[in-house]
């Protein structure tokens, strides 16, 4: 082995230290490359002269000084003793000139770095991340990323804001008391990382622009305010801002062209500028748990290419602003447990919206004709009364597929009418999803005592019998609506409706299909009516037995049952049970006739008018 250039131990373990090797590692001074994770000694041996060393990587290491005696490492390039808690000390990398990378990240007995360090002039990564330094020394000039996540240091040296190589900084949960009011000339910074310095209170004034910087963290510093010269960061593409004590957006002077990403989550916002449609590009923006947050401007109609909008918690928000635009490029809206009181109308022309999160927005009242596409999600909706049909989930979308969650669980006030449009609505979505492949999970949830009309088969109790027509295991048989009514829920977490059909023939039965709605969990003691999809295969019901028993076979039976998440019954303590139930074969010719229909019904709009006729029809139906 005296001739050995690279030595790796440990692989993808740690190395657990049941072998005494205290007194017998020898390692060859030839070795270039050694990897060991979890080397289980405090040192490295004595005898070994690592002249030849280019990297080492000793992660999660017992070392407390990785030599003895000094030693000089001309050659090493890159070091890692990440993890090692009982590091002490740096070992002399003083004479290292080649060393490129330096990770000394979570060594959290490391409380200083040495001085030379400033003379490593090959140095670009140094990771120091989640030592327990109280001071930086001066920084080389070559450095290109620093993490000092979690150290205690309250000011950086000169030589780290004067840095122009320095491309990642991350100060997150140090303790800088402040930031250079000038000096700073950052400007090949691409990651900025300031979170949870709590002592930052004020930002200086943009210091020069910082044409690289990407993305900004300021989450959880003092700040009350931005500069208004943050537009000068052109090239910006993300900003955190999850400030508790942060109030006022600054007016966006110039067009941004690059941020995609802004967060203003649990800050103390109450409205946003007018001038927030300067954000030309953005994409995501979040406003989750503003809880001061009043006003939102129409201008946020401008933004063409948001995709998502949170306002999930911001209580004090009562409404969006009416525009006849909507929100044309937008995919996913969150009102969960704010105050809003209402939706717009013109959310039905949010063509891409597939998301629509209402849960616990207790003070809402109506919902209004949503786009075809759109999951809604409102459970715990406590004031809701009415929820308007989706003339477009008829007339559009026959040709895109998608998942659809229609939940309104715990939902006490809904009227009849309502309840009604829900569960029309649930049809004629399945119905579009015809012979779609694979074909998109459908549920739909909401209060009721009564199993939709639409069911073909239908009975009291948790089994229904079905007489089978003589063709009913023809060709286009795609699938099977279901549907069961449950009777108490309280408290009911992880559990799910089973169902069986089983075909009789000849005195014996064979099982077609099983299927399983699974109920996250619900609250109270509402009667609620849920309605599902299950697939057709015939490729899969010639594993069971011939195709041509199912062919001849007369009678068939559906059966429900609760289980919980391994498959068994439900505690007794939940008093659940399904009181009634349903299914209905799904046939392409009916989906051909649903679709038939909607072109006439599309055609006849358009002769008509199109967007005053359904606004009309809507407000006759509320």
């Amino acid at each position: 082995m005296s001739n050995l250039i690279m030595l790796i131990l440990g692989g993808g373990f740690l190395f657990t230290g049941y072998l005494d090797l205290s007194n017998s590692l020898d390692l060859p001074n030839s070795l270039r490359y050694l990897k060991w994770k979890g080397y289980p000694l405090e040192s490295l041996p004595s005898n070994f002269t690592p002249e030849n060393l280019v990297e080492l990587h000793m992660p999660h290491s017992k070392v407390k000084k990785l030599w003895k005696e000094e030693q000089i490492l001309v050659n090493l390039q890159v070091i890692d003793l990440s993890s090692s808690s009982n590091l002490i000390e740096v070992p002399n990398l003083s004479g290292s000139l080649k060393i490129v990378k330096i990770n000394l990240s979570w060594c959290r007995s490391l409380v200083e770095i040495p001085s030379y360090f400033q003379h490593l002039d090959k140095l670009t990564h140094l990771h120091l991340g989640g030592c327990r330094l109280k001071y930086l020394p001066e920084m080389p000039g070559n450095i290109q990323y620093l993490n000092l996540e979690g150290n205690g240091i309250e000011e950086l040296p000169d030589s780290v804001w004067s840095n122009e190589n320095i491309s990642y900084l991350n100060l997150d949960y140090c303790h800088l008391k402040k930031l250079p009011s000038s000096r700073c000339k950052l400007k090949n910074l691409k990651k900025l990382y300031l979170g949870f310095s709590y002592k930052v209170e004020n930002l200086p004034k943009i210091w020069e622009p910082m044409e690289q910087l990407k993305s900004l963290h300021l989450n959880g510093i003092a700040v009350t305010e931005l500069p208004s010269s943050i537009c000068k960061l052109k090239y910006l593409e993300s900003l955190d801002l999850q400030c508790h004590k942060f109030s006022k957006f600054p007016e966006i002077l110039k067009p941004m062209e690059h941020l995609v990403s802004l967060s203003l989550e649990d800050t103390a916002v109450e409205m946003l500028p007018s001038s927030i449609g300067n954000l030309i590009r953005l994409q995501d923006l979040k406003l989750s748990c503003c809880k001061r947050l009043k006003d939102v401007p129409t201008s946020i109609y401008s933004l063409t290419n948001l995709k998502r909008l949170d306002f999930c918690g911001c209580w004090r928000l009562e409404k969006l602003p009416s525009s006849s635009v909507g929100f044309l490029s937008l995919e996913e809206l969150v009102l969960s447990c704010s105050g809003i009181l209402e939706i717009p109308a013109s959310i039905k022309q949010a063509s891409r919206l597939s998301i629509l999160d209402l849960n616990y927005c207790e003070r809402l009242q109506s919902i209004p004709e949503l786009p075809v596409l759109c999951n809604v999600r409102a459970e715990g909706c406590m004031s809701l009364k009415i929820v308007s049909s989706s003339r477009t989930a008829l007339t559009q979308g026959w040709d895109k597929p998608h998942y659809c969650i229609r939940d309104f669980t715990n939902c006490p006030k809904l009227d009849n009418n309502s309840r009604s449009n829900i569960m029309d609505d649930a049809q004629i979505t399945i119905m579009r999803m015809a012979r779609k492949d694979p074909w998109p999970q459908i549920k739909i949830v909401c209060p009721g005592k009564e199993i939709p009309n639409w069911f073909s088969y239908q009975n009291e109790g948790s089994s229904v019998d079905i007489v089978l027509c003589p063709d009913w295991f023809r060709t286009g048989l795609f699938g099977f609506a279901l549907s069961v009514v449950i009777n108490n829920e309280w408290d009911c977490e992880d559990c799910s409706v089973s169902a069986n059909f089983i075909v009789k023939f000849m005195g014996e039965s064979h099982e077609l299909f099983s299927s399983k709605y699974i109920i996250l969990r619900s609250y109270g003691r509402l009667h609620h009516v849920r309605v599902w999809n299950e697939a057709f295969r015939s490729e899969e019901v010639g594993k069971n037995c011939s195709p041509d028993v199912y062919k001849l076979a007369k009678e068939a039976s559906v059966v429900f049952c609760l289980v919980d998440v391994e498959g068994r019954p439900p505690l007794p303590h939940y008093d659940m049970k399904v009181e009634s139930c349903g299914i209905c074969p799904l046939y392409a010719e009916d989906a051909e006739k649903f679709k038939l229909f909607a072109e006439e019904t599309r055609q006849d709009d358009d002769s008509k008018g199109g967007g005053s006729s359904d606004e009309s029809e809507a407000n006759e139906s509320d």
